[in-house]
């Protein structure tokens, strides 16, 4: 209870700043635009700059209170933070009007390039981009809320009511990607001019109602919401077009994609054959699938380790004779040698023997890291996925084993192969 007491309190004070923040950004900001000479606007200038950054520190504390589980009542922290963002776009305003000089190219001709309609477009495309950043940022909560509570209900097994709330906010992510998909979409046509900034204004209220309300238990949503706008003939969703839904009417060719025509095989009167292009075309489709991408791809890329560095191996190290492939063999030599046939003779069967050895010793190889790690005592703690506390690891760049206080090592990055 005295906790709450505390963390109301702080949430309170901070609130109260943003307040007081808010109000001095405003003054500043009538004092700028009435400033009578260059000196005058250029101290009001970083007077407001100084006061943007406090505001958007209070921003990211109140970000992490929004995305703890600790508070029920959110929805003054997120109008709060609104209002910081609001003030951050008037800061932009302002420095992109610092940038422009009047002497400039582009100050001069400034006033002529005003044009109303241009103006009424960028400020429907810069809410469309503030309103995916909102939708992306409550996606982010949802889905540390998720990942929370699912592992309390791995400790505590049979809680309906968390696992009632995990599938509510599985709910509430699809849908909320759902309309990022389609505000995105809606911002290229925006910029391609290919759908009218008055067809985007009507559904401004719906999606505003849908960011605000969305977890209500009363809300309704508008399911006709986006049908206005034609979007059924835009290739939103490209992964479920199918060869059986048929070639588009008007094909749009674009540098990611080809168009290769149907051959024989289904044309019932005869081979057609194919352009000098569409062969080239062919060939190069074929090529991308037998190059496909692999999930290593990402992985950070590991050091490279000379297999046989020298004649004579370093640190007079006892390297196996021919044929000492045996286990006996193997976990009679020392530690370090075992680490040395490791790193220096990848790929070999010496060091799957010596990787075996080296377990045998209840040595565990972090697959992040590159690196064996031991317990130099019992960890502090324990859960499904990580455990916590002082452990020996050796370090093959500057050969020697260290010592590691407070490590936490996740079971993900456990190399957990039983070797045979």
């Amino acid at each position: 209870m005295a906790d709450k007491r505390k963390l109301q309190g702080e949430i309170d004070r901070c609130l109260k700043k943003v307040a007081e923040g808010v109000e001095q950004f405003e003054d500043i900001w009538q004092k700028l635009h009435n400033a009578a000479n260059a000196n005058q606007k250029e101290k009001y200038e970083a007077d407001l700059k100084k006061e943007i950054k406090k505001l958007q520190r209070l921003r990211d504390q109140i970000k992490t209170w929004v995305a703890s589980n600790e508070i029920k009542d959110k929805r003054q922290l997120v109008e709060n933070r609104k209002l910081i963002e609001t003030q951050m776009e008037r800061f932009k305003i302002v420095e992109r009007e610092t940038k422009t000089k009047a002497y400039s190219k582009e100050g001069l001709g400034l006033a002529q390039k005003v044009d109303p309609a241009q103006r009424e477009k960028e400020e429907v495309g810069t809410w469309l981009t503030n309103t995916i950043d909102m939708l992306n940022m409550q996606v982010d909560q949802f889905e540390s809320e998720v990942e929370s509570l699912s592992v309390q209900t791995r400790k505590k097994k049979g809680d309906k009511e968390k696992q009632d709330r995990i599938e509510e906010l599985k709910k509430f992510i699809e849908k909320h990607r759902y309309h990022i998909r389609m505000l995105e979409t809606i911002l290229r046509m925006l910029d391609n001019d290919s759908v009218q900034v008055d067809a985007i204004k009507k559904i401004k209220d719906d999606v505003e109602y849908y960011i605000d309300s969305s977890q209500d238990p009363d809300f309704e949503e508008n399911e006709f919401l986006y049908d206005d706008l034609d979007l059924d003939d835009i290739h939103i969703f490209p992964s479920s077009t199918t060869a059986s839904s048929g070639p588009p009417s008007a094909p749009q060719p674009s540098l990611s994609e080809v168009s290769i025509l149907l051959s024989l095989g289904v044309c019932p009167l005869g081979p057609v054959p194919l352009s000098k292009d569409q062969l080239y075309q062919q060939a190069m489709q074929e090529a991308v699938w037998t190059h496909m991408p692999h999930p290593s791809d990402s992985e950070r890329i590991r050091q490279y380790l000379m297999r046989n560095p020298s004649p004579t191996p370093p640190f007079h190290h006892q390297v196996p004779p021919p044929h000492s492939d045996t286990v006996e063999f193997y976990q009679r030599l020392s530690t370090e040698t075992l680490f040395f046939i490791f790193y220096y003779l990848e790929g070999t069967k010496a060091q799957y023997l010596a990787a075996k050895a080296l377990k045998k010793q209840s040595w565990r190889f972090h697959t992040k890291y590159m690196m064996w790690f031991q317990r130099h005592e019992e960890p502090k703690t324990i859960t499904d996925e990580f455990e916590q506390g002082t452990y020996i690891y050796f370090d093959y760049e500057k050969w020697g084993q260290r010592k590691k206080e407070g490590f936490t090592f996740e079971y993900r990055y456990l190399e957990d192969r039983d070797l045979q």
